[in-house]
């Protein structure tokens, strides 16, 4: 999957589950900047008008991109480095 298509998928999936919330959806990093190499992962922001619950918010928001991620990459190798961060969101939830 190309980074256009998959940055299309992404934003077409972030317009039907936040619609009118989602205020823009910035790209920044290396494969914004054309630097990037066969591992180089995807840094995307997303500001919403409100959120819900915070923490329930940014939770859901980050597992959900990490698993699609892992769907769409078939991570192998990088499956230890998905599932750590998704106990570090995990835990930032909690805080």
């Amino acid at each position: 999957m190309s980074f256009n298509c998959l940055y299309r998928d992404v934003l077409d999936g972030l317009k039907a589950r936040y619609g009118d919330k989602l205020l823009s959806v910035v790209l920044f990093g290396s494969r914004f900047q054309g630097r990037a190499k066969a591992h180089s992962d995807l840094d995307i922001l997303v500001l919403l008008s409100e959120a819900e619950d915070e923490d329930r918010y940014r939770f859901r928001l980050a597992t959900e991109h990490l698993r699609r991620a892992e769907r769409l990459f078939k991570l192998g190798d990088w499956v230890g480095v998905v599932n750590s961060a998704q106990l570090a969101v995990e835990n930032f939830a909690k805080a």
